[in-house]
Formats: structure tokens, sequence, C-alpha cells
């Protein structure tokens, strides 16, 4: 009966040992959750007002850029569409002297064709 009340003894300071140190880890562990919290609020926060800064920046800067290009874009494209006009005009020019040449050269040969059948009759 001793040896069972030792037992029981021992077993019951083993289990309240235990239950003490598991109630010690897990107010450590708690502690350990709240200061993660409170780190990954601060930081979440700390990511929230970069993202904000970045954005307002990042946009304007953006927005400035876009129409700094589109200005050269403009201003590049309004002289290219005069270079394409002043070409093309240049291309209809030629292509016109060419065709009135071809034309005066087609009339000739007919010209001259007529008068050999003319002359042969």
């Amino acid at each position: 009966m001793i040896n069972i009340l030792k037992i029981t003894s021992s077993s019951f300071i083993l289990l309240t040992s235990l239950l003490l140190i598991g109630c010690e880890e897990k107010e450590e562990v708690k502690q350990e959750a709240t200061e993660v919290k409170q780190a990954l609020t601060q930081a979440w926060q700390d990511a929230k007002e970069t993202g904000k800064e970045f954005k307002d920046e990042s946009l304007t800067e953006l927005i400035d850029e876009t129409k700094a290009l589109g200005n050269t874009l403009a201003t590049e494209g309004k002289a290219l569409s005069k270079d394409l006009v002043e070409q093309g005009k240049e291309m209809a020019s030629d292509a016109s002297k060419g065709a009135k040449k071809a034309a005066d050269e087609l009339a000739k040969k007919i010209k001259e064709q007529r008068e050999v059948i003319e002359s042969a009759n």
C-alpha cells in the first residue's frame, strides 16, 4: 500500500510539475505570439505607408513621363507625317511624269504605225 501511495504521490507530483511547466510554456508561447502579432501589424502598417508613398510618387512620375513621351511622339509623328506626304507627292509626280512619257512614246509609235499603214495603202 505504501508503494502504491508512493507511486500515486510521485505520479501526482509528476503530473503537477508537467502541468505547471505546460502552463509556463503556454504563457511563454502566448507572449511570443502576441509579440509576433504586434511585429506583423507594425510591418504591415509600414508596408502600407511605404506603398502609398511609392504609389503617389511613382504614379505622378509615370504620368509626367507618359505626357512627355506623348508630346514627343506627337511631335515626331507630325514630322514623319509631313515627310511621308512630301515623299508621296514626289512619288506621284515621278509616276505622273513617267506615265506621261510612256503615253507620249506610245502615241508616237501608234502615229508612226498609222503613217506606215496609210502610206502602204
